[in-house]
């Protein structure tokens, strides 16, 4: 019986085939699902064999914690910088936001 070891949902396709590649290189057999035309399947890694569900589980926290250790190590950026390289980005985002308001509480201002 399958057992479901790693869902692919939210998770961006670099990692997803880091993940297929490590279960490859170890010889954790595996099949893929989708998450169908409209996207309400599991996305997932399931792995054929459950004998191997312990030695994937293994092999699948130490990648996490080596990804995090990585992602832990890189340079964060500030809102200015963010603000600097995207200005457009931003300025379309406050103009949405401001045209929310407005017609939210433009009914109960124009009342007298």
């Amino acid at each position: 019986m399958s057992v479901l070891i790693f869902k692919l949902n939210g998770v961006d396709d670099e990692e997803a085939e880091e993940v297929r590649e490590l279960f490859d290189n170890h010889g954790i057999e595996f099949y893929e699902t989708d998450a169908g035309r409209w996207g309400i399947s599991v996305a997932a890694l399931w792995l054929i064999d459950k004998q191997q569900l312990a030695q994937a589980k293994q092999l699948l926290a130490q990648y996490q914690q080596q990804r995090s250790q990585q992602r832990q190590s890189l340079p964060r950026q500030s809102f200015s910088s963010r603000l600097k390289q995207a200005p457009l980005h931003y300025l379309i985002i406050i103009a949405a936001i401001a045209a929310i308001l407005y017609i939210s509480i433009a009914p109960f201002i124009a009342i007298k």
